[in-house]
């Protein structure tokens, strides 16, 4: 339960931080809330050559609104999204979402950033990203883009390339618009459930285990004719 020796770096700008993954090659692991990556490190079943530790970086954090849509930094903690009047107020689902999310103690370290970026598809935040149509800001050595998400998830636990994300962004709809449901727990690692109704266009989204998966969706596909989306 001892991790293998690694260098540690804590960057104080996401363009150092850049700097930094480009330079340490690909064996540098990016640290975020750790609760995927320090785990695995201590089972030895991830050796990286250094971590780059992205809690320093005061850019990172927050929630703010501009214009139509909502920016959170990728640092952003389960517990700050929790507790956010903003988010409860303009982006209900999310903060609905997110209380269904481990323990006080993982919320109060976990980010949304380190979340979306592990690609697990039994995690909360991927089924919440594409319920909400969200983007995500990706830095890299030749500066930012858009993502949607649709376009990061590229399989199991692998997303996008190899990209630092900066905020993610949750475009606003009428509060009325939205309503969502949740399972959680079934089957072992469970299957979330999300529907959200955002500007009149039905979304639904399914990730977990794959038995449950095309359970759930021949069920969804035999009532709705057609509109689940896996």
């Amino acid at each position: 339960m001892i991790p293998a020796g690694f260098d540690y770096h804590a960057p104080r700008s996401v363009a150092d931080a850049v700097k930094l993954l480009g330079s340490l090659g690909p064996d540098a692991k990016l640290l975020a809330g750790g609760h995927s990556l320090l785990p695995m490190m201590k089972l030895r079943f991830a050796q990286p050559s250094a971590l780059i530790d992205l809690g320093k970086i005061p850019d990172l954090r927050g929630i703010t609104q501009s214009g139509g849509e909502i920016r959170i930094g990728a640092m952003t903690t389960e517990h700050e999204l929790l507790n956010s009047k903003l988010l409860a107020d303009k982006v209900p689902l999310l903060v609905e979402g997110v209380s269904q999310i481990a323990d006080p103690q993982v919320r109060y370290k976990g980010t949304i950033g380190g979340d979306i970026c592990h690609g697990d598809p039994a995690n909360d935040h991927p089924a919440l990203a594409l319920a909400l149509d969200a983007s995500f800001v990706l830095a890299g050595p030749k500066g930012e883009r858009v993502v949607k998400a649709e376009g990061f998830f590229v399989g199991v636990y692998a997303t996008l390339g190899v990209f630092l994300i900066n905020a993610a962004r949750e475009p606003l709809a009428n509060r009325s618009l939205i309503w969502f449901t949740i399972w959680s727990s079934i089957v072992h690692g469970g299957i979330m459930l999300v529907q959200a109704l955002v500007d009149e266009t039905d979304r639904i989204n399914l990730l977990g285990d794959v038995p449950a998966l095309f359970l759930v969706a021949f069920v969804l596909w035999y009532l709705m004719s057609g509109k689940a989306r896996a």
